[in-house]
């Protein structure tokens, strides 16, 4: 059975690269196809992480490649709004956190929405300080700098300060 799981979570995973490359070509009806599988499965067998990392590159696929930052957006919190269940260990934490920057870049990045960007980014600070204990590399690589800069250009320089120092702090230690 273990053999049989590994397996069929390869073929979600290759799935969700499908729906990726049939977005890219813009092949609706199939990307729909093949996301709506690796969705299924990731579902019924309880793998959220999975699931959260489905909608984060498709958002990706949408706010960058097609030029739809809205269409990303939309996609990144059909996700948020639909997991079955609350994150339930530090990977999938860490993930949550990891849609939430997605959706922030896609903001910042594909749609100069800077505002709706710092509300995502400082979703991602509350989940990285409250349920990962401002632990997680990944994530600090993302939000320090990306937050502090849109503090800065919002003119909230105080806070931009702080985070930047923040950064410094958690760098040095790791």
């Amino acid at each position: 059975v273990p053999v049989t799981a590994q397996i069929d979570s390869i073929k979600a995973d290759q799935m969700v690269v499908q729906a990726k490359a049939c977005l890219k070509q813009e092949k609706w009806d199939s990307s729909e196809y093949y996301i709506s599988i690796a969705r299924q499965y990731f579902k019924e067998n309880n793998k959220l992480g999975f699931w959260l990392k489905t909608y984060s590159t498709l958002s990706y696929v949408w706010g960058g490649d097609l030029k739809k930052p809205t269409k990303g957006v939309e996609l990144s919190e059909l996700g948020f709004r639909e997991k079955w269940r609350a994150p339930g260990n530090q990977k999938e934490w860490k993930q949550y956190a990891m849609n939430f920057l997605t959706t922030s870049h896609v903001l910042r990045v594909n749609a100069t929405d800077y505002l709706g960007a710092k509300n995502y980014y400082e979703k991602a600070l509350e989940v990285f300080i409250g349920k990962l204990g401002g632990h997680s590399d990944r994530v600090a690589q993302y939000l320090y700098h990306n937050l502090g800069n849109i503090y800065t250009r919002i003119g909230d320089y105080e806070r931009a300060i702080s985070l930047f120092r923040q950064s410094l702090n958690y760098n040095s230690l790791h």
